[in-house]
């Protein structure tokens, strides 16, 4: 009868839809539990993703329709040119306020650390000549002083150190440390400080500086299909291929055929352009649902409270 009982509990589903009897334990059958988790609001939701939720290849990654007048970023993201621009430049008008608002606020921070620092040696100054023989006492005080001690009459002294000499905001300062529940001496929130802002304007996809600059134009073949494109080599249209861009012939071609005709030779299969190792940008493209083919998670989750 002495010490702790200790019973491992298993989860067990019912098979069948026959009746619970009085004496047996409640439980839920597979079917039941996953209807009652979606309808009750408990438990985590997973749903995997449709190639419908996928962004086709060559469509903007702003406006989720296909590119008009297409432009690379160097993370391989198509955009629209005047959906991009617009977007950068109304980023960078932001950002314009953003460094004006900081450099306000930085030189009313200065300000107010200088006047603090004139504060602190003054009141150092002060504290310094309060601590020195006959200088803690106010002027009526020392005049009482030297009268007292002329007659020999020790009486003024007692009376002129208990006069109070404090101005009205000094004991204001006291009663606020003695009394702080009182309204007005309740201690006003601080603003916000504002955190220095970025020097460019970022991504809209990865949050990684973009300038216009770096914005390259792009040659994408429609194929016969509405919205779709082809690679400007084998002449297939693009579904999950992976594609790659050339900066120096804007071409679109699969990365199967950069690696066959291009990456050795350092020249356009379709223009014979020459280019570099930093010509060369790896385009997001396309993706089914299958784990393989995105890039991203295939599966999206919604976590909720557990259902027990």
């Amino acid at each position: 009868g002495y010490g702790t009982l200790k019973q491992k509990v298993s989860i067990r589903y019912r098979q069948t839809s026959i009746p619970l009897k009085m004496n047996e334990h409640a439980f839920h059958s597979r079917s039941e539990f996953k209807a009652a988790r979606s309808t009750s609001g408990y438990g985590t939701l997973k749903q995997r993703i449709g190639e419908d939720s996928h962004l086709p290849f060559g469509y903007c990654w702003l406006t989720l329709k296909p590119a008009v007048d297409p432009v690379a970023s160097p993370s391989g993201h198509i955009y629209s040119k005047e959906s991009i621009y617009e977007y950068l430049l109304a980023k960078i008008e932001t950002l314009g306020k953003e460094k004006k608002a900081y450099e306000e606020q930085e030189a009313r921070l200065k300000t107010e650390r200088s006047e603090a620092s004139s504060k602190r040696k003054s009141e150092e100054i002060e504290k310094f000549i309060d601590t020195q023989e006959n200088f803690s006492l106010p002027k009526e005080k020392k005049r009482n002083l030297g009268k007292a001690t002329s007659s020999g009459n020790n009486f003024l002294i007692k009376v002129a150190n208990k006069i109070d000499t404090r101005s009205k905001a000094e004991k204001a300062a006291e009663l606020k440390h003695s009394s702080p529940w009182l309204p007005e001496f309740t201690p006003e929130a601080q603003a916000k400080l504002l955190k220095k802002p970025r020097r460019r304007p970022p991504s809209p996809v990865t949050g990684k500086d973009l300038r216009l600059k770096d914005l390259y134009p792009v040659d994408l073949e429609p194929s016969g299909t509405d919205g779709k494109f082809q690679c400007a080599v084998t002449k297939k249209e693009i579904k999950y291929q992976p594609m790659v861009l050339i900066r120096k012939s804007r071409k679109v071609i699969t990365k199967e055929s950069f690696d066959r005709l291009a990456k050795e030779s350092k020249r356009c299969p379709v223009t014979n352009v020459k280019f570099k190792d930093k010509d060369v940008i790896y385009l997001k493209g396309g993706s089914s649902s299958f784990a393989a083919s995105a890039k991203e998670k295939a599966k999206a989750e919604k976590y909720r409270p557990s259902f027990q």
